[in-house]
């Protein structure tokens, strides 16, 4: 890994982190805010912060994965371009994850601690993201380089 993507990730981490609002306390006691619950305002922050992560993974998907074999004029190795449309997806499943589990988050605010609604979708993110990469040039490129399916 170089030190660019490691501040790409972590930016985006902070995003997502930042996404899930500031937890909401009717006491003074620090103690009593990690069980904090959010507000009506960090339901619709979570809320608006997944579908814009949702929407930008699927905008993304849609932006590159004609691109894959090299440009729209490329012909496809198989007629059914294949792994086209199944590698692109697989890019985006880390995003895809991390917005739905901020739309979840947002719609269940009152109902999990405000803790665990800011650190579940990066560390989803995360972990997926960490997954993948570990994963991909062993195990999904011998896949996608594959005969078509």
């Amino acid at each position: 890994m170089d030190l660019t993507w490691a501040v790409i990730v972590g930016g985006l981490l902070l995003a997502l982190f930042a996404a899930a609002g500031l937890p909401r306390s009717t006491r003074a006691s620090t103690v009593d805010r990690g069980r904090a619950s959010g507000g009506a305002g960090g339901a619709v922050v979570q809320f608006v912060g997944g579908s814009v992560v949702v929407g930008g993974t699927l905008l993304a998907y849609l932006v590159t994965h004609p691109y894959t074999f090299g440009g729209p004029d490329t012909p496809c190795t198989y007629t059914s371009c294949w792994p086209l449309r199944p590698q692109a997806l697989a890019l985006t499943a880390p995003g895809l994850a991390a917005g739905l589990a901020l739309i979840a988050m947002g719609l269940f605010t009152t109902r999990i601690p405000w803790w665990l609604r800011a650190t579940i979708p990066p560390a989803l993110w995360l972990t997926l993201l960490l997954l993948q990469n570990a994963i991909w040039d062993a195990y999904l490129l011998p896949i996608f380089q594959g005969r078509g399916r």
